[in-house]
């Protein structure tokens, strides 16, 4: 009720501008939400506020590792030489203008496309070699176990303790937000979309946010809103909770099967630096961006086991880092979420974890082959 839209004023400020990127044009779009107006936002358009945070981020990773005063600089990433960054993005203007803005704020200056061509660097409709079609989830089907065993977790959610807890958010959130109440199996998806509403109005000065989505401080927040974050963030997760709750075997098969061969992606890099570093040759790239949704980084904390910060859905440019580092010929890995030390490896206790420990505990998600045929198919034509 009293939903404001993009005609309002404060919004053409944010949304009008060039919103092409450097791979692709994207012209001005009528705005479903404001119908029957055009308004001044397109669907899955990145704001000038959002670009300008994603610069920002660019710039804290140059001050990280790129300035000569950096506390931790990497080799052969000074300057941004051609080939030492790799760029990946799901194809929607957002996600493409986010990582043209983060490069930005890196590097200096734009992408070139002629080191960046879009089929490297936007992820197509289906598996191809040398495209990022390895961001997609879920892309192992065609043996018809992976649509089987999701078909499994979601017969059983009902099962799940917090399950009414589920149902009953989405009622309150429907009363708040002026939405007939979902059948139980849509419960997430109005949770999911009501506090997507409200992190965009209230983060875009829009100032129509349902108290009870709104914090002290007005920003999103509130019993409500983190109770319905960790419900909906929850579906997301569910079918590798419930495999986990099945054995190890169980477990490994579903998540190699729905994300797993993407940590193949990260190791075969991470293996060409660590051969550099060894014994030298062609020094492969020495920093890799990857922009991609939200509903891919939850995945993967779930499989590195880090469940705390799995529990919450990822906020926009949440970033998960894993850096290699070296000292006397001896390789170690440290993994931070949203700048916090994380300890995905057993036993773990300070901030590294050995290169060989962290190296076998992705390897075990990557699916074979023959489980696998639509990112082996791809990935085996694919060059670093």
């Amino acid at each position: 009720p009293g939903q404001q839209n993009s005609t309002a004023a404060l919004m053409k400020l944010q949304c009008e501008y060039n919103r092409s990127s450097v791979w692709q044009a994207f012209e001005r779009e009528d705005d479903p939400y404001s119908a029957p107006a055009p308004g001044s936002c397109s669907a899955k358009q990145a704001t000038t506020r959002g670009l300008a945070y994603a610069d920002t981020l660019g710039r804290l990773f140059a001050q990280q590792y790129v300035q000569r005063t950096a506390p931790r600089p990497v080799t052969g990433l000074a300057g941004c030489p051609r080939g030492s960054v790799l760029l990946a993005s799901d194809s929607v203007q957002k996600n493409q203008r986010t990582t043209q803005s983060v490069y930005e704020g890196l590097c200096g200056r734009s992408p070139d496309v002629d080191e960046f061509p879009p089929p490297a660097v936007l992820v197509p409709s289906s598996p191809a070699p040398n495209t990022p079609f390895w961001l997609t989830a879920g892309i192992c089907t065609s043996t018809g176990v992976l649509p089987r065993l999701l078909a499994e977790a979601a017969a059983a959610f009902p099962s799940n303790p917090r399950w009414h807890e589920l149902t009953q958010a989405a009622a309150r959130m429907a009363g708040v937000s002026g939405h007939p109440v979902p059948p139980g199996n849509r419960s997430a998806e109005l949770l999911d979309n009501v506090m997507d509403c409200a992190i965009v109005h209230t983060c875009s000065g829009l100032e129509d946010t349902p108290a009870e989505l709104v914090d002290a401080w007005g920003h999103p927040g509130g019993d409500l809103f983190d109770t319905g974050d960790e419900l909906e963030t929850l579906s997301r997760v569910w079918p590798l909770e419930y495999f986990k709750s099945k054995g190890p075997a169980a477990f490994r098969q579903f998540a190699s099967l729905y994300y797993g061969y993407y940590f193949q992606v990260v190791l075969q890099r991470m293996r060409a630096m660590v051969k550099y570093q060894s014994s030298g040759g062609e020094q492969p790239p020495a920093m890799i961006i990857q922009v991609m949704s939200d509903g891919n980084i939850s995945p993967q904390l779930a499989m590195l086991g880090l469940d705390q910060a799995a529990a919450r859905r990822p906020p926009y440019l949440s970033t998960l880092l894993f850096e290699l580092l070296s000292k006397d010929g001896a390789f170690a890995v440290r993994t931070l979420y949203n700048g916090a030390v994380q300890k995905p490896c057993a036993n773990q206790t300070g901030q590294l974890c050995p290169w060989a420990q962290f190296e076998a505990l992705l390897a075990q998600f990557v699916p074979p082959r023959k489980e696998c045929p639509e990112f082996w198919n791809a990935w085996s034509g694919t060059r670093l």
